[in-house]
């Protein structure tokens, strides 16, 4: 495929996306759902007829796309918000996303024929909500709540995603390697909070003195350092064995927290980055679904959905949120509200993670 058409394809599919937000704004529907729909219709099933299948790519891509979103997420956040929702939000963000991989699994493990690991790993893999979705659905969306409420969804929306990805992890080293040790597993999970808190505050601190110090007065050069800053603060941790969406949250909310300057439009401009990153890696998770064979796992994902939508995430919510001044219906409605993101990830990763193992 010669670059016109490869230009003329993204600039097609992106212009889909767009209009697509129209008819999320105007009948209240998940706007990720509707970018992973333009994807499968631009897929090699559908009537764009492009063929894709790296499962590589898609990761690689999603893995940097969701550090650029924790950023966005979290350079927005106002140390007021933290203060506000913190202490509920991290631990949702912590406590709440290890009950909703176990209930998950032990659900998934009673109906299916995968193993107690195969069925966490699943649990694991929708434990968590969605940043840019939950800030779409609070700002986008027009909804008016109390700020206690919107705060513990941002914290915790922003936060998850880090615990998650350890969980993740953690089961695939188990499962691939029958030697992995408990002692590896307790280092594993201390390099990886401790490595990723530490190098994503020294990064902000190091990024602040070169933007005051050396950075041009000029809005792009500021953009362009926060950038290169991303990079680099995920790559390192990453390679020194830290978690790199931890160390990116941290990154991005001192920075938003900071007396730099141009910090207004540089929101604007990682508002609308993680716009474009959001409908990207939702349309090539589109474009890994092939409808053909979802007749052999749309039933058990669907459960797998029904159960997060209406049992494991609210049952979460409640323990974990137990001793709060929060009532029944605010609970209740951040387990829902959550779930704007969830949902949209229960979809495409059953599908994605199920693939192989049935073709």
């Amino acid at each position: 495929m010669n670059t016109d058409k490869i230009s003329l394809i993204v600039g097609f599919l992106i212009l889909s996306s767009v209009f697509s937000l129209r008819i999320s704004k105007k009948y209240s529907l998940p706007s990720l759902l509707l970018f992973l729909g333009v994807g499968m219709m631009a897929g090699s099933e559908g009537i764009g007829g492009i063929y894709f299948d790296n499962m590589a790519i898609a990761q690689l891509i999603g893995g940097i796309s969701l550090a650029f979103i924790l950023f966005n997420g979290a350079f927005s956040t106002k140390m007021e918000v933290l203060k506000e929702g913190g202490k509920e939000g991290l631990m949702l963000a912590f406590i709440g996303v290890i009950i909703n991989t176990c209930i998950v699994g032990i659900i998934v493990y009673f109906v299916s024929s995968f193993s107690i690991l195969y069925s966490l790993l699943i649990g694991a893999i929708v434990s968590s909500t969605d940043a840019s979705a939950v800030m779409s659905l609070l700002s986008f969306g027009g909804l008016r709540l109390k700020k206690k409420v919107s705060s513990i969804l941002l914290v915790e929306s922003g936060t998850n995603d880090p615990m998650a990805n350890v969980i993740i992890i953690l089961l695939i080293s188990i499962m691939t390697r029958p030697d992995f040790s408990s002692l590896e597993g307790i280092t594993f999970l201390f390099l990886q909070v401790v490595v990723g808190g530490v190098i994503g505050y020294l990064s902000a601190r190091v990024s602040i003195e070169m933007l005051k110090r050396f950075a041009l007065k000029l809005p792009a050069i500021y953009q362009l350092t926060m950038v290169s800053g991303v990079f680099l603060t995920f790559g390192l941790t990453n390679i020194l064995k830290g978690n790199g969406y931890l160390a990116i949250y941290i990154y991005g909310l001192i920075l938003g927290n900071s007396g730099i300057h141009f910090k207004k439009s540089s929101k604007e401009f990682f508002g609308s980055l993680s716009w474009g990153i959001e409908m990207g890696i939702f349309i090539i998770l589109g474009l890994l679904v092939f409808p053909s064979k979802l007749i052999h796992v749309w039933k058990i994902g669907t459960f797998i959905g029904l159960s997060l939508m209406l049992f494991a995430r609210p049952l979460s919510v409640i323990i974990t949120l137990y001793k709060s001044k929060l009532n029944m219906k605010e609970k209740l409605f951040i387990s829902w509200g959550g779930l704007k993101g969830g949902s949209s990830n229960c979809f495409c990763n059953i599908t994605c993670s199920c693939k192989y193992r049935w073709s």
